[in-house]
């Protein structure tokens, strides 16, 4: 099972998540969701850190396109009445045109040390070396700097966490005790932090869950080390793949294809927003 299914997960993001379970061509299905109230308004989406919750089934029966489509569009039919409904399925698991709502994430597989080392960008290369004559890599149990660090990160972004800390703190703490999580920090010699990183992994992939850097060195090369310390930890695990879960950001994304990651478009599990809603939201962003 993939990471963000597990149950034990859901419980902490609350204990009144609901899942729709139905069959088609020979195979169970699974949505998991939880429904939000804000005001008047009934959301179905994404629970913060969870970046996919679509739909679940076997994903080692190769069912065809056509099928996949149409028990896409069964989930979708089953979900309840919503103001607005956004579920990003997980990656390569339908057909990106199962639907006319599609995301991008950026995915490297993994081979060997040697073999991703090499095809990384020449610029990438360049801030490795850097960062590793003035940064040591730790690994800690402790979130909260990574949370201040990706606070200060979102800010450059002119944006703000939009998840609690503290349930922050209750994932992370889930993932450390089931051995399906780990944290990185980087320091220089005068003890600062350069940079943090949240890595969460299952049996096949590892994915980038929250990562955020010091504003005041941000030319250290801190986090192109940190990630390059994940994906040499997806070796040795002998994971698949490397999810950067990727981002909206044009100038991150182009970051992620300098390990040599490519995209990946999945669908959304989504139908029309309210009317009202959707105003308010274009109102908010003006």
């Amino acid at each position: 099972m993939p990471f963000f299914y597990e149950p034990a997960w859901w419980d902490l993001l609350s204990k009144d998540w609901q899942v729709i379970q139905y069959e088609h061509a020979g195979l169970d299905f699974f949505i998991p969701f939880l429904s939000e109230k804000k005001i008047a308004f009934t959301l179905i989406r994404n629970p913060h850190l969870t970046p996919y919750s679509g739909i679940l089934y076997d994903f080692n029966n190769n069912l065809n396109d056509a099928d996949l489509k149409v028990a896409f569009a069964k989930g979708l039919a089953l979900m309840p009445n919503s103001s607005a409904l956004e579920l990003d399925s997980y990656p390569n698991a339908f057909p990106s045109n199962a639907t006319a709502s599609i995301k991008i994430t950026h995915v490297l597989n993994i081979t060997d040390k040697d073999t991703i080392y090499g095809t990384f960008k020449k610029a990438l290369k360049r801030q490795l070396k850097k960062a590793d004559l003035n940064l040591i890599v730790q690994t800690s149990a402790d979130i909260k700097p990574l949370l201040s660090l990706n606070s200060a990160s979102l800010k450059r972004q002119n944006t703000t966490q939009h998840f609690d800390t503290q349930l922050a703190e209750k994932l992370f703490d889930y993932s450390k005790k089931e051995s399906k999580g780990q944290l990185f920090y980087n320091r220089d010699e005068h003890g600062n932090i350069h940079a943090g990183l949240w890595v969460v992994y299952d049996r096949e992939k590892m994915y980038y869950l929250l990562g955020g850097s010091n504003p005041d060195f941000l030319g250290s090369g801190a986090m192109g080390q940190l990630l390059w310390t994940a994906i040499q930890l997806c070796i040795d695990l002998k994971l698949s793949q490397f999810d950067f879960e990727g981002s909206n950001v044009p100038g991150i994304a182009r970051f992620f294809k300098t390990f040599g990651a490519y995209e990946v478009l999945y669908p959304v599990l989504t139908k029309p927003t309210n009317r009202i809603l959707s105003l308010l939201q274009r109102i908010k962003k003006a």
